[in-house]
């Protein structure tokens, strides 16, 4: 049986034999426990609850609870009274419907400072099973004091063991300014950037090891910080559901419409995100016209959740630049005009158009240092995008400037572990990987896995991501059994598939290039083919085919007639990829993309480090590897391989053969291929000279 609460009527009916709200303002619960609570029980020396119960005049105020309430002291106490009348009243429960379990009701506070902790963590623990159903109290909204009190943390930790229901509670102007918020779409990732349970406190520090002891063998922090963040993006979007109904007007009803696709596009749910984006378009065309700022703005984040649903360039590209002409014809739209070239950017990045998108990150950049300066936190997203895509673009030293300025912007606003500003630590992974410092990068990359863990769980596309990096430095550091292990866990448990094609298909090149590095060939073939066949699946696929054929030259080099290099055949003869060219794929001695021949150590994992001719010549090389340079193996183009293997296996007319070589001396001449790299005329196959005539004749 659950223990016993008071109907909500009697908070009401305390602030009335308190002397009224009035009286009451300012003060936090705290107060109202020490000031008004203990005066009126110390003639029983009893708790609230037990005192009511004995007097047969109050004692209707008592039943048997059905909801408990987690709230923090330092709350204003009529703002928590605030908070749960709107909870009842969205939820359609009458008053004599809710008996509330309030410690400060329920627990004697009389005694309460002589009991041990265990006393309490028995006491809560039962009542909150007993009950089955939570409600917590978020003030301010997007970043609870109640979830940097520990005894909350409790009773959130109880709630998931138990299984009990999870809702929140928030006053009517908490909820006002969580809309406001949430109109610009940082205000999710604010909530998200805040919330850190492993980080509260209790005044007593005893019952703070305590409770944290308990946490961390049955369950974990991240666990109880993603319950939170699922409840409330939950709360979120049934609250703006609700209330777009509500509105009367067609201009507010596109504000909500622009909130929930806020909503939808933070947690990477581009579709949701694009039909909440586009019924807001409408809404604003309908009431404001189709050159109107809303409007306009709406447009843009409509138009770059096409980009993300993989459009053709063509669907989006004109439409951006409609937009960004529209509202750059306003001078005053300096912010609107950011926002729109941030997002056009983010498109071209997802294409690994790395000229255009540096760009347009820089225009808005320029446009956010005008309007906040340069250390503002307005300017941190675009910094970090300049970082991450002057990464991949191969200029690490401009790329090591932005995170430089990103780090310090993050530190100066305490926002080192905020959604915006985690990417960095990514970043400098990357960096390092490419700098051959796997250890570094692991140390870096761990930050933000254990980030991405936490706060969106395991089937987020960021922690998807950062899984496999985190695989990616065991392979380098040569922890095949730890890298392959994560790589099996994240296989056999990858959620929705369809909805992150691109990090299922990077999970493929992982698997290769971790059983390639093992020279388990069989296994590496396997997982190389796989991505082949998803080689259309974001930018970096588009180096399948030639991961496919350096892993073939290792292993299957005698080029027989096998599926794997008919494929690549028919790969290489279909291919617009420039000749010379290994796709997506840098050097890691200059970052530059890998052209000509391409040299890796036979002595380090494979595929792990790439590098040019020219670097090889000057030393660059070396920096990775610290093996002799003599067992540095020179894998042609894929392109040149195939002319190279017509000519190997020719058997053929002599007018024949002289085409095909002259073909192979100007593909030679045009892409300045060094003569030591070219195929030696004694390797080459026979002219055969054809006779009109029988030869025993």
């Amino acid at each position: 049986m659950a223990p016993q609460g008071v109907y909500m009527a009697y908070f009401r009916h305390l602030i009335n034999a308190c002397g009224g709200a009035a009286k009451l303002t300012g003060l936090t619960t705290a107060d109202v426990c020490h000031q008004f609570l203990m005066p009126l029980t110390k003639a029983t020396e009893l708790s609230v609850v037990d005192h009511l119960w004995r007097d047969p005049n109050t004692r209707h105020f008592v039943a048997e609870a059905n909801w408990y309430v987690s709230h923090a002291w330092q709350y204003l106490f009529l703002e928590t009274v605030d908070s749960l009348d709107a909870f009842f009243a969205l939820q359609g429960i009458a008053d004599e419907d809710a008996v509330l379990w309030f410690c400060v009701f329920n627990i004697n506070q009389h005694g309460a400072s002589m009991q041990p902790t265990a006393t309490w963590l028995t006491t809560f623990e039962d009542a909150l099973r007993d009950i089955g159903r939570l409600i917590m109290v978020m003030h301010p909204w997007h970043s609870p004091m109640v979830l940097r009190r520990s005894w909350c943390v409790f009773e959130l930790y109880v709630a998931t063991r138990v299984h009990a229901r999870f809702e929140m509670a928030m006053a009517p102007q908490q909820r006002r300014q969580m809309l406001d918020d949430m109109l610009d779409g940082r205000g999710i990732r604010d909530m998200l950037g805040h919330i850190r349970s492993e980080a509260s406190a209790t005044s007593i520090p005893a019952d703070r090891d305590a409770i944290f002891a308990l946490v961390r063998a049955k369950t974990s922090f991240a666990t109880l910080d993603r319950l939170v963040f699922a409840t409330i993006s939950h709360w979120i979007k049934e609250t703006l559901r609700v209330h777009i109904e509500m509105l009367p007007s067609r201009q507010r009803r596109a504000q909500s419409w622009v909130r929930l696709g806020n909503l939808h596009e933070a947690e990477t749910k581009w579709a949701d995100a694009a039909d909440a984006f586009a019924t807001a378009v409408d809404l604003y065309t309908e009431v404001l016209g189709p050159e109107d700022d809303a409007t306009l703005a709406a447009s843009s984040q409509y138009v770059s959740m096409l980009a993300k649903l993989g459009r053709p360039v063509c669907e989006w590209e004109p439409r951006f630049q409609a937009i960004l002409a529209a509202q750059e014809a306003k001078p005053e739209n300096t912010q609107a005009v950011a926002a729109t070239l941030y997002r056009f950017a983010v498109a071209y990045e997802d294409l690994r158009m790395a000229g255009r998108a540096i760009e347009l990150y820089s225009a808005c950049h320029e446009a956010r240092v005008r309007l906040a300066g340069h250390l503002h936190p307005s300017t941190l997203e675009t910094v970090v995008r300049l970082a991450r895509t002057n990464t991949w673009a191969g200029d690490l030293t401009q790329a090591d400037v932005w995170v430089r300025e990103g780090m310090t912007i993050a530190r100066r606003h305490g926002m080192t572990l905020h959604p915006t500003a985690v990417p960095l630590y990514s970043i400098h992974a990357a960096g390092a990987y490419s700098r051959g410092r796997p250890a570094q990068a692991l140390r870096y990359i761990s930050i933000a896995h254990a980030y991405y863990s936490r706060v969106f769980g395991a089937d987020h596309e960021e922690t998807l991501d950062a899984t496999i990096n985190v695989a990616t430095s065991d392979r380098l550091l040569r922890r095949t059994r730890a890298s392959l292990a994560r790589l099996r866990q994240l296989r056999d448990t990858f959620p929705r598939r369809k909805d992150y094609p691109v990090a299922w298909a990077y999970t493929m090149f992982s698997f290769g290039a971790t059983y390639y590095g093992a020279r388990d060939m069989p296994a590496a073939f396997k997982y190389f083919e796989l991505w082949f066949d998803l080689r259309h699946v974001g930018p970096i696929s588009r180096a399948a085919p030639s991961m496919l054929y350096h892993a073939l030259q290792y292993g299957d080099p005698t080029q027989n007639e096998t599926k794997r290099w008919r494929k690549l055949r028919r790969y290489n003869a279909s291919t617009d990829d420039r000749p010379e060219t290994w796709p997506v794929r840098l050097c890691n001695g200059c970052h530059q993309p890998l052209r000509g021949a391409c040299y890796g150590c036979e002595q380090c994992p494979k595929a792990a480090y790439h590098f040019f001719r020219h670097c090889v010549d000057s030393g660059d090389a070396r920096a990775f590897c610290r093996h002799r340079p003599s067992v540095l193996r020179c894998v042609p183009p894929l392109s040149r391989y195939f002319l190279e293997e017509r000519l190997r296996r020719f058997m053929g007319s002599h007018a024949a053969f002289a085409a095909t070589l002259a073909a192979y001396d100007d593909y030679c001449t045009t892409h300045k291929v060094p003569n030591d790299e070219k195929l030696p005329r004694v390797l080459m196959g026979a002219a055969v000279h054809l006779r009109t005539w029988h030869p025993m004749l």
